[in-house]
């Protein structure tokens, strides 16, 4: 082998195998660059070098001449892909995008003997993985599977579309089971994938662009109940809504978004199953991100579309997900005393977002959480906050010991504290708020009040919606008297705290203090000035919120400590 090749070819078994603990404990380093040889062309079995060479160059054609992104994309969805993917994502911190086309393209999942999973390149080439994001996969005698079949009870059809065989042919109406669909849209066959194979999709063509794809079905006016439907998208979340129908009159919605499965299909289970209706609609909508591109500067294309529409002729009532609860008790690390109102929040997966506080006691208890891996955070006025990460696959116990926080710095003597005492209207719009002889003025962000918290209530506020950043400047003089400044208390709800305060004095900066507050969830925590002994006439204080992609989050501040 040339030194390039083997550069290439080492390339590609790194990038498959790890390196060091994680290959020898997943596969067995040489055996992983057996695989890969055999994967990447250099020498599938039972083939002459002749035959080898020209299948080497039918593979180069095909990803050179690649350029039909439906072709690409078909060979997209691996079940398991993403599982593959995280592991190479724990091994060598792989950017989002670049492990979503290698899930998309590169990668498959094999079973081994012993009935654990590895990683395997799906490419003739090493250097495919470092110079392509989609080709057609050619590797030895290797073929496209499909998930299995669902099975049914009796009493029950399930639309599979398995009367389509033709790949690739538009589809307007279908019938199967005493069932007639009819479609609206540009819906087509794929024979070579599904839950089970075949199934229908449509396609948005080009980043920005947002496709809407309906299945309308009944049979021939006798009524039915509707169960569940199998939802798959390729790079997108699933938008969806579901109507059943009686007599030409809407019996149940039900709307939703299935989080993006990345190729996988996912089951929407109807909870008006026992609704008697004579006809469905089921609307999807198909919505590519603008701007989206893949490895190969082509714009994305995204297929959608439903399978396995299983339909009963009697009632049935829907099982929902299996949930538990998640309980425990926060308290003093030093006393063991439980700590009343304090803030448990879990801050990721599917159970993200949900929040409780403690009784008395220090007790909490979280009910109906979805079984999965999650990281839940404690958190007290005047204590450390705690986080701890828990798999949820029963009804466990999780409790929390909390250390409190250095005690407050003393007020300086003579000095003047802004507490908000006259803002009585809880979220009145604040700009400027005057008390014992200085004014507040807000120089950026929507401050609102807020009389039902602070540190004490009442304090000033603003929010940033959901994946957005938004600063707020709030700016403290004294008619161009000096003073200097102590301590200030901030506040967030769900994410840290940066900060910028600035001194000045005849317009000149006196001093800058930049840091930023970790997470308080909801607490106040006190910034003191390191520079408290410095006069200046005119204070700013900049705070910038930036919500996480789910949740919005209000970030504010109080008891602003000056001294003349």
């Amino acid at each position: 082998m040339e030194p390039a090749s083997r550069r290439s070819h080492d390339a590609g078994v790194q990038a498959v195998c790890g390196r060091g603990d994680w290959a020898r404990r997943t596969v067995g380093e040489s055996q992983c660059r057996a695989r890969a040889r055999g994967v990447s062309g250099v020498d599938c079995p039972h083939e002459s070098r002749r035959s080898a060479g020209r299948r080497h160059r039918r593979v180069r054609r095909q990803i050179l001449l690649a350029r039909d992104e439906r072709h690409l994309q078909r060979d997209e969805q691996f079940p398991g892909a993403g599982r593959c993917v995280e592991k190479l994502q724990r091994r060598a911190g792989v950017q989002a995008v670049r492990a979503r086309l290698k899930r998309s393209s590169l990668l498959r999942l094999d079973a081994t003997a012993d009935g654990n999973e590895r990683c395997l390149m799906k490419k003739h080439l090493a250097t495919v993985l470092l110079v392509a994001s989609a080709a057609t996969c050619l590797a030895c005698g290797s073929t496209t599977t499909s998930p299995s079949a669902i099975s049914t009870a009796s009493g029950e059809a399930t639309i599979g579309f398995s009367g389509l065989t033709e790949d690739g042919v538009s589809v307007t109406t279908y019938s199967e089971s005493g069932f007639t669909m009819s479609m609206s849209g540009e819906w087509r066959v794929r024979t070579d994938y599904g839950h089970p194979a075949p199934f229908v999709q449509f396609w948005a063509e080009s980043g920005g662009s947002t496709e809407t794809g309906e299945v309308q079905l009944g049979a021939a006016g006798s009524v039915f109940y509707f169960k569940s439907v199998d939802l798959y998208s390729s790079i997108t979340p699933i938008p969806y809504a579901i109507s059943g129908m009686k007599n030409s009159r809407t019996v149940f919605t039900v709307t939703g978004t299935v989080p993006n499965t990345f190729g996988n299909f996912r089951t929407v289970v109807n909870p008006h199953a026992a609704e008697p209706i004579d006809t469905l609609s089921i609307t999807l909508t198909n919505a590519v991100p603008a701007g989206c591109r893949n490895l190969v500067g082509l714009a994305c294309r995204n297929p959608m579309g439903p399978d396995s529409i299983v339909l009963t002729s009697m009632p049935s009532t829907p099982t929902g997900p299996t949930t538990f609860s998640l309980s425990g008790q926060i308290t003093d690390s030093a006393t063991d005393a439980g700590i009343s109102d304090a803030a448990v929040l879990i801050r990721d997966g599917p159970n993200g977002g949900r929040v409780t506080r403690t009784d008395a006691s220090g007790n909490y208890s979280l009910a109906d959480l979805l079984q999965s891996g999650f990281t839940v955070t404690a958190s007290a006025q005047d204590y450390e906050s705690q986080s701890k990460g828990v798999t949820l696959t029963s009804n466990q116990t999780l409790s929390f010991q909390l250390t409190r926080t250095q005690p407050p710095t003393p007020t300086p003597p003579g000095a003047t504290v802004i507490g908000f005492n006259g803002l009585a209207v809880n979220d009145a719009t604040v700009t400027t708020y005057s008390e014992s002889g200085f004014t507040v003025s807000t120089a950026s962000g929507a401050w609102v009040a807020s009389t039902t918290g602070g540190h004490p209530a009442p304090f000033i506020r603003f929010f940033a919606e959901p994946a957005t950043t938004v600063t707020g400047e709030i700016r403290v003089a004294a008619d161009g008297s000096p003073f200097r400044f102590a301590s200030i208390d901030l506040y967030a709800s769900t994410t840290p705290i940066p900060y910028t305060i600035k001194g000045f004095r005849n317009s000149s900066t006196v001093f800058t203090v930049t840091d930023t507050v970790p997470n308080t969830f909801g607490s106040f925590r006190t910034v003191a000035n390191s520079r408290s002994t410095s006069l200046i006439d005119t204070l700013s204080i900049v705070l910038t919120n930036a919500a996480s992609p789910s949740v919005g989050n209000p970030m504010g501040l109080d008891t602003i400590v000056l001294v003349r």
